[in-house]
């Protein structure tokens, strides 16, 4: 096994648009597998057991939310700084990161589940679970909890094969988990009639199968894998997870602002439009979840070649991939605000439900998504931040849209406009932290041309 893997050199050297295309294409195609089968459990549910089953998952949905954010902590600041490692050339730091990750990964999980068993029905009541809706809640979380471990795994360890040069092993990992998920609730829901519980059944599986899958991928790594899980990095280094949470806390709280936004949404829903607007938003938030997934591969596919670019100081390169990646992420969200006001019933109906949800869901996603073209850009700026090292920043940047613009929002404007004004809401904060987010963007790409040009001008210096 060599230093460094051609997949990792080719970084340094290969055509930036072809990386892109590389890393984004299938980065975006496991994504949107991944998201398929969140939304089809959905539908799966609202059209076998009605709107208050399809409620009852949405309640519970922020849990798994919860872990996954978690699992971003870890693993998305893993990620960050193995590609810096790589593109520093220090593998063995880079192994080191792997087991520390793995580590807290399984700390965190543990945790979680034994506060859910001891907790799980008053959290259900926190995120907005109605006497109507908290069965159906609580059969899907009590079914899901097996699971949490395989959430941290599956998802977050196959950043780490992305982050090594094997985009498409990562995109098949997500896919193989996404055809588990979707027979087992087609199986487990229609045939056997299972219920939310079989939804719950059938996403444990899937999960463990994706966790399995990528363990075996690091313990018995392939001869161009670089990154290797060993029995003597299995321990927490205080330094490596100091560097981890530094950097991990910007995704984590990006999730975990999510979660705390749904729990918002849920409420304000039930007090200005009840479980129907519940139910209306658990179809809402589904469609903007596919339609957001394609813009998170791309920056997924954006992190590698930026993070290891400016590890070895190719500053020319990550300005490069930084404005592709932008481009490409807001050529898609244009296309999403297109489908949400050109087929919005097509869409909405998919999950079953009468012509009131129906309407009421229709009306909720043009606002919903009114300024959704400028989302792009915005996630790919912030992403930036992220995979140069400097989780700060873009901690700032994921709190103005998840959080400091859109929390106050929802306590505002239903004041004025009720059930409308939770649905203005969200683009509001959009056209905001747009604006924050290109700011600070701006600022640090004039930066990076000074610094390449005191480079260029060290390196004539030199030879002179």
């Amino acid at each position: 096994m060599s230093d460094i893997s051609s997949a990792q050199s080719e970084f340094s050297t290969g055509s930036i648009g072809k990386l892109l295309w590389k890393y984004s294409l299938p980065a975006i195609v496991g994504m949107m597998v991944s998201s398929a089968y969140n939304i089809i459990s959905r539908i799966f549910v609202g059209q076998k057991e009605g709107m208050d089953a399809l409620s009852g998952v949405a309640v519970a949905f922020p849990v798994n939310i919860i872990m996954i954010a978690f699992s971003m902590l870890i693993t998305i600041g893993a990620t960050a700084l193995i590609s810096l490692r790589l593109g520093e050339k220090k593998i063995e730091e880079a192994d080191k990161i792997i087991g520390t990750a793995f580590v807290a990964l399984m700390i965190i999980s543990l945790t979680l589940i034994l506060f859910l068993a001891l907790f799980l029905e008053p959290v259900l009541r926190l995120l907005g679970a109605t006497d109507n809706i908290m069965p159906f809640a609580k059969e899907f979380m009590l079914f899901s909890l097996p699971g949490i471990p395989f959430i941290g795994l599956g998802y977050g360890v196959n950043n780490f094969i992305r982050a090594e040069g094997h985009p498409r092993t990562a995109m098949l990992t997500q896919i193989m988990g996404a055809v588990v998920s979707v027979g087992l609730t087609a199986l487990l829901v229609y045939v056997l009639d299972f219920g939310v519980r079989g939804a719950a059944l059938a996403a444990v599986c899937a999960q463990a199968a994706t966790a399995v899958w990528v363990l075996h991928y690091l313990i018995f790594p392939r001869a161009s894998s670089v990154l290797r899980l060993r029995r003597k990095n299995i321990l927490i280094d205080i330094r490596i997870l100091r560097g981890i949470l530094g950097v991990g806390v910007a995704p984590f709280s990006a999730q975990a602002a999510t979660s705390l936004v749904l729990i918002i949404f849920n409420n304000r829903l039930e007090m200005y439009g009840g479980d129907p607007a519940i139910a209306a938003y658990a179809a809402i938030n589904g469609i903007v979840m596919v339609f957001i997934m394609p813009v998170m591969g791309v920056a997924q596919g954006v992190q590698p070649i930026v993070g290891f670019n400016y590890g070895a100081r190719n500053f020319e390169r990550v300005k490069k991939a930084v404005y592709g990646g932008m481009i490409i992420a807001s050529a898609m969200t244009a296309a999403g605000f297109v489908f949400a006001e050109t087929l919005p019933h097509v869409l909405v109906r998919l999950f079953g439900g009468d012509e009131g949800f129906t309407d009421m869901g229709v009306y909720g996603l043009r606002v919903f998504l009114a300024l959704y073209m400028i989302v792009g850009a915005q996630i790919i700026g912030s992403q930036y931040f992220q995979a140069t090292g400097r989780g700060a920043i873009s901690l700032v940047l994921t709190l103005t849209r998840q959080c400091i613009f859109l929390i106050p929002a929802l306590f505002v404007l239903p004041r004025f406009f009720g059930l409308l004004g939770i649905w203005l809401a969200m683009p509001v904060a959009d056209v905001l932290a747009g604006a924050v987010t290109m700011g600070l963007f701006t600022s640090d790409m004039k930066r990076l041309t000074r610094e390449q040009k005191a480079d260029q001008d060290k390196q004539l210096g030199m030879r002179i």
